[in-house]
Order: structure tokens, then sequence, then C-alpha cells
């Protein structure tokens, strides 16, 4: 992935409105965190956390299907 290049402030703001505990690298991906990231490169999954495609791939090699699981919520 690649960034946005950002002043200091922007940084101080950015940390400041968003609550960024337990999150991986100090930003968040999801909802206006977005607004640091430039590109993504590969699955947005991935940055989340858990890539489920690559998880649902092995997934499959192990005779599981998540499609046999999908839910409306």
């Amino acid at each position: 992935m690649l960034f946005h290049k950002i002043t200091p402030d922007q940084v101080e703001k950015y940390h400041q409105i968003f609550y960024l505990k337990g999150v991986a690298g100090g930003y968040a991906i999801s909802k206006s965190g977005r607004i640091i990231l430039k590109k993504i490169e590969g699955c947005y999954y991935n940055l989340l956390g858990l890539p489920i495609n690559t998880t649902s791939d092995l997934l499959y090699k192990a005779g599981i299907d998540l499609w046999d699981y999908l839910q409306f919520n």
C-alpha cells in the first residue's frame, strides 16, 4: 500500500480523530481512516486483519466451502 504525503499537523489531527488503540500499524483503513491511503495493491481485506480470499482458498482445499455458510444479516 502507498500512503499520501501528509504534514505533521495532519498526522496529529488524524490521531486525535480516530481511536487507534489495537489497530495494526497505527492507522485504520475503515471509515474515513482511509483518507491517508493513496493506493492499495492486493486484497483490501488483508488490511482489515483477515485475508478472506486466501482463507477461503485454503479452507476449500481442506474440503470446506465458505459458500455453504453464507448468511444474510
